[in-house]
This record gives C-alpha cells, sequence and structure tokens, in this order.
C-alpha cells in the first residue's frame, strides 16, 4: 500500500507496522504515538479479512481505547458480540492470546498469538500470514514509511529547517526531524533563519532595445501625425514631458512609461529581475544630447574575440568579463537583501535623469545588433544564474540567491520548477542569417539547442531528430540550407547544392509548420477566409501565416557542447524567448520578429507605441511567468 503519512515519532511504530503486515493495497494510514507504539487509527487502516474467502477483503478500523471493533461490513469472525472483552482493552490487548485469536481472524492461529507476535518466527513468514497461500501481498515499501519521512536525531522541538526542497521540522520530541513537500508550486527558503515554503521564484531576463532607432516619434493613435510637433534637442523633453506628452514623445520616451507600470506589478520576492540594453561605451558627449546622451553604441562589447563559449573569470575569456557592464545594466541578485532593491534599480534607469556614473538611463543610439546581445545574456545565464555543479566552500561562493553549497558543489533544490525567461523587447529585428552569432540561432540555442547527437543534447521538450535538405556547396555562412527536402545531390541540382544531413534539435510536435503572427495558432499560407487554417489579416493588415524557421536554422558551434547552454556541472538548461515588437510597420517585418519567436520557444507579442495601453497588456504577458507544478525533482 502507499501510506499517507502524518508525524512519525518512533521506530516502534514501524515494528509494528510490520508485525500486523495485513493492511489492505490502496489503504492511507495515520500513525499516533503511545507509550505502547503507533497504531492505525481514525479509520485509516483496511484489514483484508473474509468469512468465505481469502479473496473477499472487508474493512476493519480499530480505535485507541474505544470499546469495540469497529468495522463498516465486518464480519461476524471480526465484531464482537456487544457484551464481548473489549478489542484493545486491558492486559491482553497486545501480548494475550485473545487479542486477535479466532479461526478466521487472519486466517491463521499464529499471526499475533503467543509470545513470538512481535518478535518469533512466524510474523511475517508462515503460509497463513496474510492470505493462506503464502503470497506476501504487501511488499516493504507498502508498509514502512518514506524512506525520509522521519530521521531519528536530537532537535529543537517544533524547529523548521530547509533539506532541499522539503520542510524538515523538528518533532514535539525534540528525537527527530520530519520531512513533507511543499504545496505544489512552492518550495522551501529560509527566512529570517527558518524554513517555510514560498513560490518558487523564476527568472526574468529584460533586453531593452537601445538603438538610434528608438528616437522615432511615435505616432498619434490611428493617425498618420506625430504625436508631439516640433524639433526637440534637448532631453529629456525629446522623449517625454510631463504636461505636454506625459506618456512620451518617442519610442523610447513610451517605452520606458509603459516599462515602469509593468514593473511595478512584478513581485520581485516571486521573479527575480536582470535588465540587459545592447553594448553602449559610456563617452565624453554631455548628458542633454537627444541623440546619444553619454553613450554610445558597438555593435559588439570591447574586446571581443568571437568565442562561441565564456568560460570563468581568469580562464581566457576575461573580456566578457571586463565589459560585461557595457549590456548588464542590472543582474539578477545574489542574495535576499539585494533582490528586495532590483525593480528600484532597473528604475534609476528609466526616471530621465542621468548623472554618470552614479545615475545612468537608457539612451537610443548605436544599431541593432540582437543576436551578439542574446549570446551576452546566455553565457550570463550559464556562468551566473544557472550554476549547478560550480565548486564551492559556502553558499555565498555560488552568488546566486537560489543556490546553496553542498558536498562542494552549488545546487538548487527546485531546479526542475524554475523558469528562466528572456523578453526581448525591439522596435525591428535585425538582418538575420544562418550564422551561430544571428537572432534566431541564438534564440534556438537558448530554448532548444543546435546541432545534436541524441536527445540528450536538446532542451525544452525538443529531440534530436535527423534530416536531409539542399544545402550551398558554398557562399557565406558555408552550408547555409536551400529550404529543399532531399535524397540525393541530384535532387539539389536546381538550387545550385548539395543533399546534406543534419541532426538538430527540433520541437517533438509541429501542427502544420506554419503559424499565424497575431495569434500564434497553426494556419497554411493557402487557406482561404473562412476556413480554420486562415490568418485574418484584420484592420492592420499585419497578421500572415509565417513558416517555421528550424529547418532553415542549421548552423553549429565549433565545439559541439556549445551548442546548447549548459550549467558548470554540463547539463544542459534551456531559456524561452519572447519577442514584444513596438515597431513593426508592415507584415514582413512582423514576420521576421515571428520567426525569432518561434525560434526562441516564445510568443511575439505585437503591439503599437502609440497605443500605450495595447502596448502595457503585451508586456503583462510577457512578464507573467507561471509556476510550474511540480517541485523538487532535481534534488
Amino acid at each position: 500500500m502507499q501510506g499517507c503519512w502524518g508525524s512519525v515519532h518512533s521506530c516502534r511504530a514501524v515494528a509494528l507496522l510490520a508485525a500486523a503486515g495485513a493492511l489492505a493495497s490502496g489503504a492511507c494510514t495515520t500513525w499516533a504515538y503511545t507509550p505502547a507504539g503507533a497504531v492505525p487509527v481514525d479509520g485509516a487502516a483496511e484489514v483484508a479479512q473474509t468469512a468465505d474467502s481469502a479473496t473477499t477483503p472487508t474493512h476493519s478500523t480499530i480505535e485507541l481505547g474505544g470499546d469495540a471493533a469497529q468495522g463498516a461490513g465486518a464480519t461476524d469472525a471480526l465484531a464482537p458480540a456487544a457484551d464481548a472483552a473489549p478489542a484493545l482493552d486491558g492486559p491482553t490487548a497486545l501480548d494475550g492470546p485473545t487479542v486477535l485469536d479466532g479461526p478466521t481472524a487472519l486466517d491463521g492461529p499464529t499471526v499475533l498469538d503467543g509470545p513470538t507476535a512481535l518478535d518469533g518466527p512466524t510474523v511475517l513468514d508462515g503460509p497463513s500470514v496474510l492470505d493462506g497461500s503464502g503470497a506476501k501481498d504487501a511488499s516493504a515499501a507498502d508498509t514502512a514509511p518514506p524512506t525520509d519521512a522521519f530521521v531519528a536525531v536530537d532537535c529543537t522541538p517544533a524547529t523548521q529547517v530547509c533539506e532541499g526542497a522539503k520542510l524538515a521540522t523538528c518533532g514535539p520530541k525534540g528525537d527527530g526531524w520530519i520531512f513533507s513537500n511543499c504545496f505544489p508550486g512552492t518550495t522551501c527558503v529560509i527566512d529570517q533563519g527558518k524554513g517555510v515554503c514560498k513560490p518558487v521564484s523564476n527568472n526574468l531576463v529584460v533586453m531593452f532595445d537601445s538603438s538610434g532607432s528608438m528616437t522615432a516619434k511615435v505616432k498619434k493613435k490611428n493617425s498618420t501625425e506625430d504625436l508631439c510637433q516640433g524639433n526637440f534637442s534637448q532631453w529629456p523633453v525629446c522623449e517625454y514631458d510631463d504636461k505636454q506628452w506625459p506618456l512620451g514623445c518617442t519610442r523610447i520616451g513610451v517605452s520606458k512609461t509603459v516599462f515602469k507600470q509593468a514593473l511595478a506589478k512584478i513581485d520581485e520576492q516571486v521573479t527575480r529581475l536582470a535588465l540587459f540594453r545592447f553594448p553602449q561605451n559610456v563617452n565624453a558627449l554631455g548628458g542633454t544630447n537627444c541623440s546619444a546622451g553619454a553613450y554610445s553604441g558597438n555593435a559588439t562589447l570591447t574586446g571581443d574575440s568571437a568565442a562561441q563559449s565564456i568560460k570563468p573569470l581568469g580562464s581566457g575569456t576575461d573580456w566578457y568579463w571586463n565589459s560585461l557592464a557595457d549590456t548588464q545594466c542590472v543582474p539578477f541578485a545574489k542574495d535576499l537583501a539585494q533582490a528586495v532593491g532590483t525593480k528600484a534599480a532597473i528604475l534609476k534607469w528609466m526616471d530621465g535623469k542621468e548623472a554618470q556614473p552614479l545615475d545612468p538611463e537608457l539612451r537610443a543610439t548605436g544599431g541593432t545588433p540582437i543576436g551578439k546581445t542574446e549570446f551576452y545574456i546566455g553565457e550570463y545565464l550559464r556562468n551566473s544564474v544557472v550554476v549547478d555543479g560550480k565548486k564551492c566552500a559556502v553558499d555565498a561562493d555560488c552568488a546566486n540567491v537560489n543556490y546553496q553549497c553542498k558536498a562542494s558543489e552549488c545546487v538548487d533544490p527546485s531546479r526542475s520548477c524554475r523558469d528562466t525567461v528572456l523578453v526581448l523587447f525591439t522596435d525591428g529585428g535585425e538582418g538575420d542569417n544562418n550564422s551561430f552569432f544571428s537572432p534566431r540561432v541564438q534564440a534556438k540555442r537558448m530554448s532548444m539547442g543546435l546541432a545534436c547527437e541524441s536527445n540528450a543534447d536538446c532542451v525544452g521538450g525538443s529531440e534530436c531528430k535527423a534530416f536531409k535538405q539542399c544545402a550551398k556547396q558554398g557562399g557565406i555562412p558555408a552550408g547555409a540550407p536551400l529550404d529543399k527536402a532531399c535524397e540525393i545531390d541530384a535532387d539539389c541540382q536546381s538550387v545550385t547544392g548539395t543533399c546534406a544531413s543534419f541532426k538538430q534539435c527540433m520541437p517533438k510536435d509541429s501542427v502544420s509548420g506554419w503559424r499565424c503572427t497575431a495569434t500564434n495558432l497553426p494556419c497554411l499560407p493557402d487557406a482561404k477566409k473562412g476556413e480554420a487554417a486562415f490568418c485574418d489579416p484584420g484592420a492592420t493588415n499585419k497578421d500572415s501565416c509565417v513558416r517555421e524557421p528550424y529547418h532553415l536554422i542549421t548552423a553549429s558551434a565549433a565545439i559541439k557542447s556549445d551548442n546548447v547552454l549548459r550549467a558548470p556541472n554540463g547539463k544542459p538548461f534551456g531559456v524561452t524567448v519572447h519577442v514584444v515588437d513596438i515597431g513593426s510597420i508592415s507584415a514582413t517585418e512582423l514576420a521576421n520578429s515571428m520567426r525569432l519567436a518561434m525560434a526562441g520557444s516564445g510568443k511575439l507579442l505585437g503591439t503599437d507605441a502609440s497605443d500605450p495601453e495595447q502596448f502595457l497588456g503585451a508586456l503583462d504577458q510577457a512578464f507573467d511567468l507561471k509556476n510550474k507544478k511540480l517541485c523538487g525533482a532535481d534534488m
């Protein structure tokens, strides 16, 4: 049977249960402690009995201190007459011949009869112990508490601590710890020195578009006219003005306003936050300049060596760690105290005040290096955020609020139910291709993995699939696919390519291979209006049926292990990438953002800076990270 266990305070409970050995499979048993040991109470124990046949169970309840054995549907052999001696009352309760002694009580006279009831060789090994045939239909797993249900050791009664994701409570007698799982969606954390069950915190990274195109003026809603008139040279009026356009005048101005509203709704105890922008350097320009401010934009971090993976500081890629602040505005908190101030730190980048270096600000300047910034974020996550297996001596060495140091390695007890999500906010994607650092390739590397040998190389519910496709013989990059299935080279003559074999991490299921940009639902490009597979372009004429990009993404890393994000212990993990697009003005541009979102196993949340309410709704969806239901599997 599988028991439902409450408190367990003595090993004698296990001994008595093993002696009884007659609980029916599927019963739910509660145990109570008494000086004589633990016995089933409150109608929880089900004993397989029969008056006529060993295969017909009846249910009996044994109560402590009761006057008689109570049984719903009990046979005459188990239910004594009204004037019979009490079943468990008096000196013969567990040591006299009359306790459960009758010709059919347990189908054998020796089960609990006489001095061998708890210590003799016939307790659980006689031919008539359970069913008269010698079959023991209750295994040790069925009749004993889970191995971690109780640990006998001296402790302070009622003290609560965490053991991995479980809550450990010291029993009322101080003789051991009782372990229990937290409610689904929660995990055990230490709060003010005590173990408590709290909702599992998820990791949310925001990549804020800081390209020069974000200085474009916002149009009035449903109009081609600019929201704010005139030419502005002074900052921050060129972004927003409290009196004239308090919600913002430019894309970056509106974005800051809406982001602040969305951030206000986030519980930073449940959602851990980090903020990145495109790489920028602090320069000598005055902060009042609207086109650049105190920054100049770059395509890469200073000193970028084009490495396809980043090692810890001191291991050969120090340029990354020395320049990371050019793209990382606010990192994830390293402890609970720091976590409480994360939102305040992010808001300093959006408050319309700038005084370098103590009061920074998001400014619009430079290009749109989405792919490279995705790569920088991914390497930060696997070196500093998902750090299972990182060597440590104390918890502080993990430098992460979610991790504990156990056996000299960092461990996240709730890793199995903690999500990591990247919200890529942009006003239009960069040009894309099949190179390793392109946006779609990096999004797929984060969410699924690239080239693979087996399913163990893939994450996010994807699997390693083999396929053949026509590929270029040369070109940039070499081997770029031509999106044509093949079996032999001759099948690719029309596209001047060769038939190449690929093994890539791919989604397990794909309904049609196409999806609508507005609804993310499956579609077909030749579907007609009124058909289920049709994407209605609507009044904006933007919704379209977009081909899933997976077979177009065949790029891979030079070192196989770099095709997916891996924690320090080598185990891969996934990051979902959502795209919030506020700038695409055509179906073609929006389709590019849709393919990026699909490559990241995420959603496209298309919106318009001229409609702040719709914009806020898109951010709310992107920031609403749902807790998984099962936690602690990776303990």
